[in-house]
C-alpha cells in the first residue's frame, strides 16, 4: 500500500497537482543486499492523473525477500518549478504479509543520484502513520466509515428529537416559572389577607375596651360625684373646709370621666390625636396647672403624617414626664419642645425641679423607660447647667410609623 500525500504540507513533501507519485513505478525484490537475485513484484502505469487516489493498492503473488526496492522508471510529468527535477514522494509505504505490515519501523534508503528534502526524515515513511493519523486496518477502517454514514443518516433524527425535547423543557420550566410566581402571589395575598383580619380583631378589641372603660368607669366616677354630692346636702351645714374638699372631688370626678370619654373617643377614631398639639397643651394645663409652663412645637406637618398609635404612645410618654414632675421634681418652670423631621421625632421635657427621685441606674424613671422601649425609641436623662432635669425621647419614624401622603388629615 502506497500512501500518496496532500497538496498541502506533509512530508516528505508534495509535488504541484499530482501527488507527487511516478507515472510508471516497479517495485522489485531481493534478498542481496545489491539486488543481484532481483524480482519484479509488480508494475504500476498511472497514465491520467484522475487514476491516482489516496491510496494505491497492490497485490502480487507470494514471494520471499528481504529487501524492497521502488523505482520510478518514468517519474512525475510535471516539475517542481523551483528545482526543475522530478520529485517522488509518498506518506507511508506498507508491505503487508497475512494482514500485518512487516515494513513496519524498518530503514528506508534512497539510490545513487536520488537525495532527499532536508529537515524531511525517511523514517516517517515507515511509521504505521498517514497524513492523516494512525492508520488503519482496512476492515476497521471500512466498518467506522459505515458506522459514520449510519449516525450521519440518524443525525438529522436525533437533532430533531433534541429539540423537540428542548423545546417541551422550555414549555415545562416557563410552566414552573408561572406555578411560582402564582405560588408567590398567592403567599403574599394570604399574608396580607391575615394581617387584615388580625388589625380588624385587634380593632375591634380595642373598641370593645374603649366602650368597657367608657361605660365602667365613666359610670364610676359619675357614682363618686353623686355620692360625694350627696353626702354634702345630708350634712348640711359642714365645714368650709370639707365643702372646699368635696368640690374637689367633684372636679377630679369630672375632669377624669373627660379624659376617658376622650381616651375612649381617640381608641374608636379613625385618625387618633390629630391635633397633637392641643391635646399636648391640654395635658399640661390639666396636670401642671400650677408651674409656668411653655411648650414649643417644630414640623407639625411630619408629626400628622405619624400613624395613630405612634402619636399616641408619643402622647403618653409626654402625660407621664408630666405626672413624675409634679410628684417628685417639686419645680416651678416647666418648658417642652417636640420637634419633627421626615427620619426622626424628638421630645424634650425640661424643668428646674432638683433632679429624678427613686429613678433608676440611668437616670431615667422606670415608667419612662418602659414607654420608650414599646415605642423602640431611645430616651435620655440629663442635667443642665442651670439645675433641673431634661428628658430627651428620640424616636425614628420608619415607614410602618408614616402615614401615606394621601391619608395625611388635613
Amino acid at each position: 500500500n502506497l500512501h500518496a500525500i496532500d497538496q498541502n504540507r506533509s512530508i516528505p513533501a508534495s509535488h504541484l497537482n499530482d501527488y507527487a507519485i511516478p507515472r510508471h513505478l516497479q517495485v522489485t525484490g531481493a534478498n542481496d543486499v545489491d539486488f543481484s537475485d532481483e524480482t519484479v513484484l509488480f508494475e504500476s502505469r498511472q497514465h491520467p492523473i484522475r487514476n491516482i487516489g489516496p491510496i494505491m493498492m497492490q497485490r502480487f503473488p507470494e514471494t520471499l525477500c528481504r529487501y524492497i526496492r521502488i523505482t520510478a522508471i518514468v517519474p512525475t510529468s510535471l516539475l517542481d518549478p523551483l528545482s526543475k527535477n522530478p520529485m517522488i514522494a509518498f506518506s507511508e509505504i506498507e508491505v503487508l504479509s497475512k494482514g500485518r505490515n512487516i515494513a513496519a519501523g524498518r530503514p528506508l534508503s534512497v539510490g545513487p543520484g536520488c537525495r532527499s528534502r532536508k529537515h524531511r526524515s525517511l523514517a516517517l515513511m515507515t511509521d504505521e502513520r498517514n497524513y492523516f493519523g494512525d492508520i488503519l486496518p482496512l476492515r476497521q477502517w471500512m466498518n467506522e466509515l459505515a458506522k459514520r454514514h449510519d449516525l450521519e443518516t440518524e443525525r438529522p433524527a436525533v437533532v430533531a428529537e433534541l429539540n423537540r425535547r428542548y423545546a417541551r423543557q422550555k414549555r415545562t420550566v416557563k410552566g414552573l416559572i408561572w406555578m411560582a410566581a402564582l405560588l408567590a402571589g398567592g403567599i403574599a395575598a394570604t399574608i396580607l389577607i391575615e394581617r387584615r383580619i388580625q388589625r380588624q380583631k385587634l380593632h375591634r378589641i380595642r373598641e370593645r375596651i374603649a366602650a368597657d372603660l367608657h361605660d365602667e368607669l365613666g359610670a364610676n366616677l359619675h357614682t363618686i360625684g353623686l355620692l360625694s354630692q350627696l353626702i354634702e346636702n345630708k350634712a348640711a351645714p359642714i365645714p368650709e373646709e370639707a365643702g372646699r374638699l368635696f368640690q374637689r372631688i367633684r372636679d377630679i370626678t369630672g375632669r377624669s370621666s373627660i379624659a376617658v370619654r376622650h381616651i375612649a373617643r381617640m381608641q374608636e377614631a379613625g385618625s387618633l390625636y390629630t391635633g397633637l398639639h392641643a391635646d399636648m397643651e391640654r395635658a399640661a394645663e390639666r396636670i401642671v396647672a400650677e408651674l409656668k409652663h411653655d411648650i414649643e412645637f417644630d414640623g407639625e406637618e411630619y408629626l400628622a403624617r405619624l400613624r395613630p398609635q405612634a402619636r399616641v404612645d408619643l402622647f403618653l410618654f409626654y402625660k407621664e414626664c408630666l405626672v413624675n414632675i409634679c410628684r417628685h421634681s417639686g419645680a416651678t418652670e416647666l418648658s417642652t419642645r417636640l420637634s419633627a423631621t421626615p427620619q426622626e421625632v424628638r421630645l424634650c421635657v425640661t424643668d428646674n425641679g432638683s433632679g429624678l427621685v427613686g429613678a433608676a441606674e440611668s437616670g431615667i424613671p422606670a415608667a419612662l423607660s418602659r414607654r420608650a422601649k414599646l415605642m423602640r425609641a431611645r430616651v435620655s436623662a440629663e442635667s443642665p447647667a442651670s439645675g433641673g432635669t431634661r428628658i430627651c425621647l428620640r424616636l425614628r419614624t420608619r415607614r410602618s410609623q408614616r402615614l401615606p401622603k394621601s391619608c395625611t388629615p388635613s
